[in-house]
């Protein structure tokens, strides 16, 4: 087996180094291009069983496209999932919307997920609430 090399010093042998990332599932090297399923299940997004003891947990690297469901936008979103452990999170990114989303969870399913605030986001909220001071005589509420 080839090992992996910097500078004359053994860093870390093939057979390790694909027991460290999914080499197989990551990436985008699946001729058999297919969009996730619509699981919160994260045996289903990496592909693989993600195993539910530590002896069989693997460190992955999936990259895909989405369908709706609860936890993803779909219509052609696309996410990156990265897990080790029992630990996996993702994040998806809308193609026409300003969107995104950070997924979070173990084993066996993902636990949450929110809604990324951008920047201008909170300018857009800012500005609507300096008009309704406007409107409303520039003062504070009183009781």
């Amino acid at each position: 087996m080839a090992n992996i090399f910097a500078d004359g010093e053994e860093l870390l042998n093939k057979k390790d180094f694909d027991k460290k990332v999914n080499i197989a599932n990551s990436i985008g090297n699946d001729l058999d291009y297919k969009s996730l399923v619509a699981s919160a299940n994260w045996s289903d997004i990496f592909g693989v069983n993600t195993g539910t003891d530590w002896s069989t947990r693997l460190n992955l690297l999936r990259i895909a496209q989405t369908n709706q469901s609860k936890f993803f936008f779909g219509n052609n979103s696309t996410a990156i999932f990265f897990g080790s452990g029992d630990t996996k999170g993702g994040l998806e990114v809308g193609y026409t919307d300003h969107v995104a989303t950070i997924i979070g969870g173990n084993n066996p399913n993902i636990v949450w997920s929110e809604s990324v605030a951008w920047k201008s986001d909170i300018a857009k909220l800012e500005q609507e609430i300096a008009d309704l001071k406007k409107q409303n005589g520039g003062g504070t509420a009183t009781s």
